[in-house]
């Protein structure tokens, strides 16, 4: 087998200054650890389980917000579980943006996160890389042909909300790794 990478537009896709324009109209506030989602929303990629460990981590860390970029079927009930679990005040939903915008969102982020249960190598990951931010994501065999944990990103057990929240914690804590591994 023969894996051929996703390409990256590195004109595009590089560690730049979060935007503050961006961060005054999502209401993020000097001090907030951003935290990214991009996805399509799909229950593959398991976006729910980013709220389930969002609502255990504000606990220890109130200063994470929770920035979600992407359309799709659990968008929704993703906005519900936010409502329902009481953290919606922490959660900013974009919505679907051109991929030209990507760029922009990716420097928001502290942290990028994708708790996929599956994936074959996720543009995001590349993306989230060449922005220099560090990636966390489900510990899948697409994320380990990018990610070597602790080296060029972080993975959890997937599913484990557990170990997504305690890396969270520790990835949010510790803006000397975020800048390593980023």
């Amino acid at each position: 087998v023969k894996v051929i990478p996703n390409p990256v537009d590195l004109q595009c896709f590089f560690p730049q200054p979060k935007d503050k324009t961006l961060l005054q109209r999502l209401q993020v506030q000097d001090g907030d650890i951003v935290v990214v989602h991009a996805s399509n929303m799909k229950a593959l990629k398991r976006p729910l389980d980013l709220v389930k460990s969002a609502e255990r981590a504000l606990r220890q860390n109130p200063r994470l917000m929770y920035v979600v970029v992407g359309d799709g079927p659990c968008k929704e009930p993703m906005a519900e579980a936010c409502q329902a679990s009481k953290v919606a005040e922490r959660f900013r939903f974009v919505g679907e943006v051109e991929h030209g915008a990507m760029p922009d969102y990716l420097n928001l982020a502290d942290i990028v996160v994708l708790p996929s249960e599956a994936e074959t190598q996720a543009l995001v990951y590349l993306e989230a890389q060449a922005c220099g931010r560090l990636m966390l994501a489900s510990d899948i065999p697409g994320a380990r042909e990018v990610l070597t944990d602790g080296e060029t990103g972080l993975l959890f057990r997937m599913g484990d909300i557990d170990d997504l929240t305690a890396k969270t914690i520790v990835a949010a804590g510790d803006p000397t790794l975020r800048a390593e591994i980023g």
